[in-house]
């Protein structure tokens, strides 16, 4: 009689065939829980990146639209050369009113002062600002601010920093 290989009457696996199987699934396993930490990790620094551009960026941007509006610096309440930098500047609204504004960072924060009134925050809560700086530059011809800021964000246990630069030449004063 003839065998037949491909209909056998004992239905089910071996161990040998189980063993393959089960270490198998074992290696696909560990491969993807590792490539599931590898773009926790990577969203986590992603997230980190992004807070500290947009963050830093913004506080950036706020502190030079203020700069540009401005119409006299004011050199007795502003404190330059300090990594705790205060800026006093002033100029005038629609209605002819003079407006003082002060920079400044307070602890982590930088903030902002109009009429010697709190406004509100200049960063947002998920970095810390540890370094603002400003320069006063002086020609013949203009004035303008040197700003230096280090922003940095410790979630996640990772510490990033990120170092933020821009001059700015008062309006009406080139």
């Amino acid at each position: 009689m003839k065998k037949n290989y491909f209909f056998n009457k004992n239905k089910g696996v071996s161990l040998i065939e189980m063993l393959i199987y089960v270490s198998f699934f074992g290696v696909l396993s560990i491969l993807i829980i590792n490539t599931l930490f590898v773009v926790t990790k990577v969203s986590a620094k992603a997230r980190i990146n992004y807070s500290l551009a947009d963050g830093g960026a913004g506080a950036i941007e706020s502190i030079t639209r203020l700069i540009r509006n401005a119409d006299t610096l004011d050199q007795f309440l502003s404190v330059f050369g300090s990594d705790s930098g205060v800026l006093s500047i002033s100029y005038q609204n629609d209605s002819g009113s003079t407006i003082l504004d002060k920079i400044y960072l307070s602890g982590t924060t930088v903030k902002l002062d109009e009429n010697g009134v709190y406004v509100g925050d200049l960063t947002n809560t998920k970095i810390q600002v540890s370094k603002l700086l400003f320069q006063n530059i002086n020609t013949t011809n203009s004035k303008a601010i040197k700003i230096e800021m280090v922003v940095k964000d410790s979630r996640d246990g990772d510490i990033k920093t990120a170092d933020f630069y821009n001059t700015v030449i008062l309006k009406k004063k080139y």
